[in-house]
Parts: structure tokens; sequence; C-alpha cells
């Protein structure tokens, strides 16, 4: 039975793995017109062509740069094969990317097209801007350029809240407002110590946009858009964006007798005599906000409370209401609503007497422009059963900290009830030696050496299986010796209260060399030495595992939550192709806080 679920379930996951090539569009957070276009091929055994768009009105300034590799989805390590090309488009406004094409393993696979929304827009006529717009673009006699500046061009960051709760979600976006005819590029990204973060796309990346403030009327960049998760109470203070600017002014006195609309068309196209033009260069950045984060009460939490925070639902089903013995079956537990979903694992489920369940797969859907707390989690669970008759799993219950109302509440199913019947025979012998011999009787000794060759069969299925039940009872045997004696050893090691610190040595080394993927790399192996230091757990310990020996050992739930953020983050960096090495200095006094933490045993409640 256990070779066919494998058999079977490698064919599903073959027949579900067909390639696909997607297309995504990323803007260089540099302030300049610089876009990273990356396809990517999976589900793919060969790649034999591919054909990338003629990129018209795009600058194609490098690539393509080829990577391949795996990626861990829901369990499985499926191939891709990434091809990466940076360009600048010749001209602003919006611009048309056709699909690519490739043929993979005999199949041709397209992308679907592309759109790209220019950062910059032409310099409008005097005629299409008004009187108080118009000033932004003239140096008149007597005026400084530095007052004409203040005022008119400033990066704005926004918070959805100020005031949240642990694992409650913040979106922080910051937008550049400007009337000025500037050329802007960041040259200080803002980092995000004491949260979780995930970047949230930029609808019309780089598209101009009007909001009016104080009366004026600004020109609106987005900038960078992330939705927060808070790992630990207090203030928390959220850095500067800084954007360099190269500020242009047309004096008007300068051109002679021209008009005003003269004097800003030959600017526009680069005409305008020497002397006409005054450039300043100037950084602006948002001024420095805090969120004050709270601790979740201590009152009335449940035991069975594992850091959910936000609104959710839960839904179970199972595929079919009646299932025969031995065959596989699937259970299908939803989680939706609003709130920090992505770090929240697989509800309890209680499974009645004769279940064997299978590694489960996890699906994830979300609007990144919305919002990622804006998510639907649904975990499927494989099984079979060995015993007949009617069977009922219990309601799934998810237990989570409602922000709005500040109290804990339970999510729950309906109970499902199902019906396991006997296994259906193939057919009768005498129906199958009926048809065979159309009716006939009088040669049932010729059966003899059929019956003969299914008892061999049979006798070597029986010891077969007899085989596997020993290997199996061994192999059980020999793994609860070895989880006696790590638990024996674990209990010593608590006895002695050894502790031993978080090593990030080789981390420090990384930051040094300016090396991302060692830095991760190093991160990951000290996260996972530490447990196997002071919990006795293995490096592959499930998740589960891990949290029954953390919380057993009286550590914080917080910190357990916080180490299983790094170790994910680390882990998804390393496979990252577009890795960049500025902002470790941050991540590694981030690390340290958490290394000390641990040492102290603080959890997430401690203000710092």
């Amino acid at each position: 039975m256990r070779c066919f679920l494998s058999i079977l379930t490698f064919w599903v996951f073959s027949a579900a793995a067909q390639p696909q090539l997607k297309a995504e569009l990323s803007r260089n957070m540099t302030g300049e017109d610089l876009y990273t276009i990356e396809y990517t091929i999976e589900g793919v055994g060969k790649v034999t062509s591919f054909t990338p768009p003629s990129f018209k009105d795009l600058k194609l300034l490098r690539g393509p740069e080829q990577t391949q590799g795996y990626s861990l989805v829901n369990g499985e390590l499926q191939p891709y094969v990434n091809f990466i090309y940076m360009v600048s488009p010749k001209r602003s406004g919006r611009i048309h990317v056709d699909e690519a094409v490739a043929v993979a393993d005999g199949k041709t696979i397209r992308s679907g097209a592309l759109e790209i929304y220019t950062a910059g827009t032409p310099m409008r006529s005097a005629t299409d801007v008004t009187p108080g717009e118009l000033e932004g673009y003239l140096l008149r006699k007597g005026e400084r350029a530095e007052d004409k500046i203040r005022g008119n061009l400033f990066v704005r960051l926004s918070l959805s809240r100020t005031k949240c709760y642990v694992g409650e979600a913040v979106v922080a976006e910051y937008k550049l407002y400007t009337r000025l005819n500037s050329e802007s590029k960041v040259v200080r990204r803002p980092s995000f110590n004491g949260f979780s973060v995930y970047d949230m796309m930029l609808q019309e990346s780089g598209a101009v946009q009007r909001e009016t403030v104080g009366g004026k009327v600004y020109d609106v960049y987005p900038l960078r858009k992330v939705m927060m998760y808070p790992l630990q109470s207090g203030m928390l203070s959220l850095d500067a964006l800084e954007v360099e600017n190269q500020v242009s002014f047309v004096r008007p006195e300068a051109m002679g007798g021209g008009s005003l609309a003269d004097a800003l068309r030959a600017y526009g196209e680069g005409r305008a005599p020497e002397g006409t033009v005054v450039r300043e260069k100037v950084t602006v950045s948002n001024p420095v906000q805090s969120v004050q984060v709270l601790p979740l009460p201590d009152t009335g939490r449940p035991a069975n409370f594992n850091g959910a925070v936000g609104k959710f639902t839960i839904s179970a089903v199972m595929d079919h209401p009646k299932v025969e013995q031995g065959a596989v079956s699937y259970l299908d537990v939803t989680v939706a609503g609003q709130g920090n979903l992505p770090v929240i694992g697989k509800p309890a489920i209680t499974w009645p007497e004769g279940v064997e369940t299978f590694e489960d797969s996890i699906r994830e859907e979300y609007n990144q422009f919305r919002s990622p707390e804006h998510w639907r989690k649904t975990f499927t669970v494989p099984f079979t059963m060995r015993l007949a008759g009617d069977k009922v799993i219990p309601s799934v219950r998810l237990v989570y900290f409602d922000p709005d109302s500040g109290r804990y509440k339970t999510a729950s199913t309906e109970p499902i009830r199902f019906q396991v019947v006997p296994a259906t025979n193939a057919g009768k012998p005498e129906e199958l030696r009926r048809t065979f011999w159309g009716g006939q009787t009088d040669r049932s000794w010729l059966w003899l050496p059929i019956i003969l060759v299914a008892g061999m069969i049979i006798l070597f299925i029986a010891q077969n299986v007899r085989a596997s039940r020993k290997a199996r009872v061994r192999a059980d045997a020999e793994r609860a010796a070895d989880l006696h004696a790590q638990e024996e050893e674990w209990k010593h090691l608590r006895e002695q209260r050894v502790q031993v610190p978080l090593d990030l040595t080789l981390a420090r080394q990384a930051v040094e060399d300016a090396d991302a993927k060692a830095f991760y790399k190093a991160v990951e192996a000290a996260l996972r030495q530490w447990c196997a230091d002071n919990l006795g757990t293995a490096s592959n310990a499930s998740r589960e595992e891990r949290s029954k020996a953390w919380l057993d050992s009286g550590r914080s739930a917080g910190l357990l939550e916080e180490w299983h953020i790094m170790l994910r983050t680390a882990e998804a960096a390393r496979f990252d192709p577009l890795l960049r090495s500025d902002g470790l200095g941050d991540e590694l006094m981030r690390l340290e806080a958490f290394a000390a933490r641990l040492e102290k045993n603080q959890d997430q409640s401690v203000n710092l």
C-alpha cells in the first residue's frame, strides 16, 4: 500500500507540474528609470529554446542572466530556470512589452505581455499648467533656489496605524511629493528592526499620481510599500528613506524677449542658452516615526494559542463523504481572514481511530496589490482509514487574538462525519471461470496451474509483508530508543542549566566580506545549531517537535515565533537570485539583539 501511494503521489504531482512561463516586472529602487524583467520557467525538465520579446522602446542594459535551481513548493522540490534582463525606457508614458516564448519538454509556452509605466513625465508647457504650478519651474530675479525647494519637495511616510499589538499588521508607504522639475534617486533605504516585513507590489509602479496637500497640487511618486508584523512590544522606530534630487529651474529673464512658454519648451528640448538653467542638488527624507506595539495580554490566553493575531475564519471539508478502506482521501482545512496568517501553522486535527496520515501540502492566496493581510491558506492532508464504519473528525479549532476587541477568540469548523466501507472486490472466481470458459465446467482441472501460481504469488507477498513489518517494528524500536536517549540528554542539560549562546561568528565574517549568501547560510546554521545545543532537537526536526522542546524548557513562546521567522527568512534568502549585500549590518544587529534576549529568555512582552 505504501509503495502504491508513493507511486500515485508521484504521478499526481508530475501531472500537476506542467511547464509554466511567468513574467515579473520590478522597478529598481534607485530612483532611476531602471527596471528588471524576470522570466521564470517552472516545472520543467529540459528547456529547448527561449525567445525574449523585442524590447521595443526599451534600452537593454544587461542580460540575459540565466540561473537555474529548485524551489520548495508544498514540500516538493520543483525545478526552475530564470532569464533576467535589466532595461531602461527610451521614452516616457506607457510602454508595452510583448510576451516571451519558450519550448520546454517539447511544449511551447508563453509568458503573457507586460506594461511599464515610466517614472518620469515630459515637462508640460505653460498652457498645460496653472499659474501656481508654473512657479515651481521658474526662478525669478531675487528668488533663491533653496527657498523655492523648501515646501515643494519632500518625502512622506504614511502608516495604516501607529498603535497596535504584537503580530498585528501595519502598512507603511513611502512617497515622494514634488512640485518641481527634478531627477531623483533613493540613496538610503529604511530598515525595519523589530518587524517581519512583506513587500507589497505597487500598482502601476513608477506612474505619477496627483495629490493636493495644503491647497497645493503635487506630483507623487510611490517609492516603497510594505506590510509589517511587529515581533516585539515597545516603541519601534521606522527609519527615514532618503532621496537625492537634482532640481532644475529656468530663469525667464535670461531668455531675452521670449515668452515663458518658449523658455520652458527650449529647456524641455535641451535648447536652453547658457545661464538660463539653475541646478541644485538636495537630499530630502521623511521624519522618523514610531509605532507603539502593545504586548498580547496574558489574561484569558488559551493554552493552545499559537500566535495568530487578526480576524480569521476556518473551514474543513473532505473530498467525499464515503471512502473505502485503504483508499486515499483528502481533508482540506482552510483559514482565511486578515492578520498574520503567513506565520500560522496547521491547526491541530483530532483523527478517529485507525487513520494513517501523509505529508500535507499548503496553498496560500492573497492580493499583492491590495494587502498581504487578506490571506487564504489551505492545508490539504492525505489520509487512509484501516477500520470500516461511521467516523467523525471533531471540530477543528483556531485560537486567535482579535486586536479590535482586545480578546482571544476561537474559530471552529463543524464536525465532519463520513463512512468507511470495505474495499470493493474485483470479482468472484466462479464468475471469472464461467466467463473464461463460456459456461463449460468439465475442464475445471485446467485451473490447477493458475491456482498454484496464485498461491506462490500470495506466499511471496506474505513473506515480503512479514519482512517489512519486522523491519518497521525494528525501525520503530530504534527510533524510540534514539528519542529516549535524546530526551535523557536534554533532561540532563536542563537539570544542569547549560546555556550555549547563539554563535554568530561566521555571520559577522560574512558581513565584513559583504557576502549575503554566506551571511544567510551562516544564520540558518547558527539557528539550527542553537536548538541542537540547547533543546536537544535534530537539525531536521519538525516545527511541532522543536516547539514542544522549546516550551518544555520554559523558554518564551514569543522568542520561539521570532526564531521560526528568522529561520524562514534565512532559508528564503539563500535561494534569491537578486539577493543584495546592503543592509546586512542592520540584519546582524537584529540577530545580536535576538541572541541577547535568548540568553536572558526575554520574550516579546519586555520593552526594549
